[in-house]
């Protein structure tokens, strides 16, 4: 395995923001921008490191970082995702995504 862990689903479930990833993985957040380390971003909570979740904040850029067992990683400055919680004109909840 040489490449980094890939997001496969972002979701809102029970009030909190939830990503899927293709393998086991670590992944964390800033909501600044991608240029982080993993180990100093804000670490989502994570199951079976496979499932990770954290906070739903409307309006807020979430920028995921993820690497895995083999400490693949995006490149630096490079987000795995950006996701975007934000409510539509019928207050549903949905997320944007880059």
């Amino acid at each position: 395995d040489k490449s980094a862990p890939n997001i496969i689903r972002v979701y809102k479930e029970s009030g909190e923001l939830k990503i899927m990833t293709d393998e086991e993985s670590e992944c964390s957040y800033s909501n600044a921008d991608c240029n982080f380390e993993i180990e100093s971003g804000i670490k989502m909570t994570s199951v079976n490191k496979v499932a990770h979740n954290s906070e739903w904040k409307v309006n807020k850029n979430y920028y995921i970082r993820c690497r895995d067992n083999y400490n693949n990683q995006p490149n630096p400055n490079i987000c795995s995702i950006i996701a975007r919680p934000s409510k539509t004109d019928t207050k549903s909840d949905v997320i944007e995504i880059e």
